[in-house]
């Protein structure tokens, strides 16, 4: 992670009064995790050139698979000959950093920080797919007393007054004891005796009835449920889908006044932690929306699916996202298929799992250290970074007799005044070839700078 220094200080011209800076700027850190002095000059230079070098004296092996302590498929072991105690100190670089605890909305809808993360912690997102697949057709099973035919019927009811994908019905129905009125209502939120839901009855209990004495040996109506199970007053989301960029939620809610139901379509562009309203230029027009963060390309930028109400439309941010809530022109109950014209959509229930997957599967991997920082109004700021090391730094092993030591390090850059995060790695004994490297989780300290 990388965090600007407002009091970055000039660079000496000699290469000795440079380091004696380095150091004089992080003794603080370098005495509060044990750093041994001798080490000072090479750590000030392998910073200084980014030099990952720990390929030279280690390598990683593959994990046995009843190894508890092992936190990742591989550890790390010794290649050279020898490493002798505190002979050398090896920079771990960090796979990922946020001031977000919880990375699962950052996976949702970033590709390559997904694939990266899932790589890390040793998560096939193929084989998670094809898993989901398999419970998936376990799970939506047609009952055995409910024709091919009949359950085709159900799915399509479902589908049809539910606005909902094939799945997504299959599940509602199994849920619902296959009871149809109850899975749309489950699938839109409808209230109890509201002309929406008696419309929907209109429209299929026919159909139902129909065949409704087929689907129950004793004759009875399987498909007509009350809706106790509603929350009231809450808001009714009826669709949701992802792009590549932000995800879309339409719902409904009462007006303030009237008795009549204003529509809503809620955009939600993730962009990370630290976004200030400064950095946000959204432009909300009656059939046009374009967001543009920090002054890079559009996040969106194209003509909306319907009109809507620019004055009574509106952006915020909340937790490192962009969150926009337009609302419908009236007349605008219909669901929009679409975000924008010529949007792209990805498979929301897939991404989902595999983002919770790789989320969950991060827990044992988090480390986190503090900084305080001055913020641009003057105040003092201290602030918690969530971290995962790399490969390398997550193959070490876990030890109550650790033969190495491993702490997280942020250096401040004196030419770019950037503060740039790192774990370093050093030797408390001597290695010997093959002997598999460990440290004492229990040591790691929060950073303050």
């Amino acid at each position: 992670m990388v965090v600007n220094n407002q009091n970055a200080s000039p660079v000496p011209g000699d290469p000795d009064a440079a380091f004696q800076q380095f150091v004089a700027v992080h003794r603080t850190q370098l005495q509060a995790i044990g750093f041994p002095d001798a080490l000072q000059r090479e750590l000030y230079e392998k910073l200084t050139h980014e030099n990952f070098d720990a390929g030279r004296s280690f390598a990683l092996a593959e994990t046995e698979e009843n190894d508890k302590k092992a936190l990742s498929q591989y550890h790390l072991v010794v290649k050279a000959d020898q490493v002798a105690k505190e002979s050398a100190v090896y920079l771990i670089d960090h796979a990922w950093a946020t001031t977000l605890k919880d990375p699962y909305q950052m996976l949702l809808l970033n590709d390559a920080l997904l694939e990266r993360l899932a790589s890390v912690v040793g998560v096939d997102l193929e084989e998670k797919e094809s898993n989901n697949g398999a419970e998936a057709d376990a799970t939506t099973a047609r009952p055995a007393d409910i024709t091919p035919e009949e359950w085709e019927q159900l799915i399509e009811m479902v589908m049809t007054e539910g606005h909902v994908s094939r799945p997504t019905a299959e599940q509602l129905l199994i849920k619902e004891d296959y009871e149809v009125l109850n899975a749309i209502q489950a699938a839109t939120y409808i209230e109890e005796q509201t002309p929406m839901l008696q419309t929907i009855k209109e429209n299929i209990l026919g159909q139902v009835q129909c065949t409704s004495d087929r689907l129950r040996p004793d004759g009875g109506s399987r498909h007509v449920l009350s809706s106790d199970h509603l929350v009231p007053n809450m808001p009714q989301p009826t669709e949701e889908w992802a792009t590549r960029h932000y995800t879309c939620r339409q719902y409904s809610e009462p007006a303030v006044e009237g008795g009549r139901v204003e529509y809503y379509v809620e955009v939600r562009a993730l962009v990370g932690p630290g976004l200030r309203a400064s950095d946000v230029e959204c432009e909300i027009k009656t059939h046009h929306l374009r967001l543009v963060i920090a002054g890079r390309q559009a996040v969106i930028d194209g003509e909306l699916y319907a009109a809507v109400v620019p004055d009574d439309s509106t952006w915020t941010i909340e937790s490192g996202e962009v969150v926009i809530t337009l609302k419908k022109q009236d007349g605008g109950g219909s669901l929009w298929p679409e975000l924008v014209h010529q949007e792209t959509r990805f498979d929301m229930a897939r991404r989902q799992a595999q983002a919770r997957t790789v989320a969950d599967a991060l827990a044992p991997f988090l480390q986190a250290y503090k900084y305080v920082h001055v913020a641009e109004s003057g105040e003092t700021r201290q602030d918690v970074v969530w971290y995962v090391m790399d490969e390398v730094g997550n193959a070490i092993i876990d030890s109550r007799d650790p033969n190495c030591a491993c702490y997280s390090f942020l250096y401040c850059s004196p030419t770019s005044g950037a503060i740039n995060a790192y774990n370093l790695l050093w030797p408390l004994a001597n290695l010997q070839q093959g002997e598999v490297v460990t440290r004492d989780y229990r040591l790691t300290r929060p950073v303050t700078l």
